[in-house]
């Protein structure tokens, strides 16, 4: 992806109509290297924060939190396993999903403390992670945004929270999972959807985001390189 900064105030509608007619679209983000990209462009840190292509739009959908779309085959973006009732009772905030090591997916709360499992796409397995509240402070509001702290931890240690394609990659990761435990996998749902409809389920939000504060998404240029929802 090639990306433009444009230095100018605008509504997100207004910026959604700029790049339309000078460019293609708002910027549709892949992973943690289009994030560097943008911040390698000139005059970018000149401001607190600058429109991306992502909206909240329409019904919750699941995706998997690895969005290289060459890691998938046709129709392994699908790939799930979910306990018994379990996909016809879903919460609308349950967003996030946890396994059990008999690999059966369970949707969640996102804001219980648990281990959760990494995937190194150099180390080519995937790494058991064990949380630590050091990791993420204390109190309440941490704990609350606790999958947030989880992926940005996985993104500068290894690749991402672990995506899982078919059985026998299930397979693999159940035996990872002590028996009677259950840990997040990066399966979750939202309802956001990019400007140009990429299908890049890359997100990179800061720590108590998003908080329904907008229905649009800025990326914050800051040192941690992360993501508010904004009006």
């Amino acid at each position: 992806n090639i990306f433009y900064f444009v230095n100018q105030s605008k509504t997100f509608d207004e910026a959604q109509q700029f790049c339309r007619e000078n460019y293609t679209d708002l910027a549709t983000l892949s992973g943690q290297e289009d994030v560097e990209k943008l911040f390698g462009l000139d005059n970018f840190t000149y401001t607190t924060s600058a429109w991306i292509g992502l909206k909240k739009s329409g019904s919750k959908r699941w995706r998997w939190a690895l969005a290289d779309p060459e890691f998938y085959k046709e129709v392994e973006t699908e790939y799930r396993n979910w306990a018994p009732n379990e996909e016809v009772v879903f919460l609308d905030y349950e967003d996030c999903v946890m396994m059990d090591s008999s690999g059966q997916f369970f949707s969640t709360y996102c804001f219980t403390i648990r281990s959760f499992i990494c995937y190194d796409d150099i180390l080519s397995e995937e790494v058991a992670i064990l949380i630590l509240f050091n990791l993420l402070g204390q109190g309440d509001n941490n704990q609350k945004y606790v999958l947030v702290n989880e992926a940005n931890y996985c993104r500068q240690h290894h690749t991402e929270l672990v995506s899982m394609r078919n059985e026998d990659e299930n397979l693999q990761i159940q035996q990872l999972i002590p028996a009677g435990h259950y840990v997040y996998i990066g399966l979750f749902k939202d309802n956001y959807v990019w400007s140009d409809k990429s299908t890049s389920s890359f997100r990179n939000w800061g720590s108590y985001q998003p908080d329904g504060s907008g229905e649009c998404v800025t990326q914050l240029l800051r040192d941690d390189r992360l993501w508010d929802d904004l009006t």
